[in-house]
């Protein structure tokens, strides 16, 4: 699979040209392999509890619904050479919807205690609407969505992750709702509002507006003092400032909290021009970084000084890894003992092609700067 990049202009645009033509070979190599690599693994044990005879799950529709949206920037840059992998995802997901309840997916999806969720709703949304497939939103999302929106929804304009119905539920739903309460945790998480808000503005924002608009305003009253957003499911600050970002750029351009966030992205990079968390700094977090940059400022990407990008991009060309990859990082954060507050573990999930993902958005999202 070959795709050509515009000429570039410099030395620097060559080299990060070079960077990102490579690391196209080994996303295309994943999709060969159904991108295996990127699936999430966990051992579900019957002596704590779990009903499935399979004591072993796996999830990868969530990871593959962003490298979906990945493979989209690829065909938007490169044309309909990406086309059939974007086609082979995008049935994959659609095979991947659960058959009970309310449908929806979840994101271990034969896992019996865990429900349908908004993460994986809107990621999915977003992929099925970049393809132009707006009939399958409609016959797979339209259900879950209304249930989201009716029965796990709250006055202050957030709702919750999990989507289960109050009443009439099912003996699953019922278990489902059990395992939320004492296991899963419940209350909105600002990282998973952002992406479900951000799909609805694709979908129809007009029929949306008013949870659009009341879902914006709490995600504003959310930000933490220093300009970024707490992920709940997401290991460190940078994809829940991304994600929101993302958002108010589309809906609310001016608001203080877009400027807020923008300053603690640009305050936090370190020494070696990149982003990480605690004393490490990553490709992933690096990433993210340089999409909530990107997302914040479409069509003044000026107004950040090239010379501070061009380093950032730098050190993601020397994180690259000899396979034209980037590192595992971590990403998906779970907390054990969340519901009840008292944390007894915490387990990490990331993997070589959603760190990979990532940065090749952020490069396409960069390529030419100012």
């Amino acid at each position: 699979m070959v795709s050509t990049l515009p000429s570039p202009q410099n030395f620097s645009e060559i080299r990060l040209q070079n960077c990102l033509e490579k690391s196209l070979q080994f996303l295309a190599v994943q999709g060969q392999q159904g991108f295996a690599e990127a699936a999430h693994r966990m051992l579900f044990p019957q002596t704590q509890g779990f009903t499935s005879p399979q004591e072993e799950h796996q999830g990868d529709i969530f990871a593959r619904a962003l490298i979906a949206d990945t493979l989209w920037d690829l065909r938007e840059h490169f044309g309909e050479v990406w086309q059939p992998l974007i086609e082979q995802e995008t049935n994959y997901l659609l095979s991947g919807q659960r058959q009970t309840g309310v449908g929806g997916w979840g994101y271990f999806p034969h896992l019996p205690e865990l429900p349908p969720d908004a993460d994986d709703l809107a990621q999915i949304m977003q992929v099925l609407l970049r393809s132009q497939r707006q009939d399958e939103v409609k016959n797979t999302c339209e259900l879950p969505l209304a249930v989201l929106l009716k029965d796990n929804y709250y006055p202050d304009g957030s709702f919750e992750t999990w989507i289960i119905p109050k009443n009439n539920r099912t003996p699953e739903q019922q278990l489902q709702d059990e395992w939320a309460r004492l296991a899963w945790g419940t209350g909105p998480d600002p990282d998973v509002m952002a992406n479900l808000l951000y799909a609805l503005v694709l979908y129809d924002v007009e029929r949306f507006s008013q949870v659009i608009e009341k879902g914006v305003t709490y995600l504003e009253n959310q930000q933490k003092a220093d300009g970024s957003w707490q992920s709940s499911w997401y290991h460190g600050p940078f994809y829940g400032t991304y994600v929101c970002l993302r958002l108010l750029a589309l809906v609310r351009p001016l608001s203080p909290s877009l400027a807020r966030g923008v300053n603690f992205l640009v305050g936090s990079q370190r020494e070696d021009s990149g982003w990480g968390i605690e004393a490490v700094t990553d490709p992933l977090s690096t990433a993210l970084a340089l999409l909530g940059l990107a997302f914040a400022y479409p069509e003044g990407k000026t107004l950040i000084h090239k010379d501070f990008i061009f380093q950032a991009l730098s050190y993601l060309q020397e994180c690259q890894q000899s396979d034209q990859s980037w590192p595992s990082c971590r990403f998906i954060r779970m907390e054990l003992g969340r519901a009840s507050g008292n944390i007894r573990a915490i387990l990490f999930y990331g993997s070589r092609t959603i760190t990979t993902a990532f940065v090749i958005k952020a490069l396409l999202a960069w390529q030419r700067v100012g």
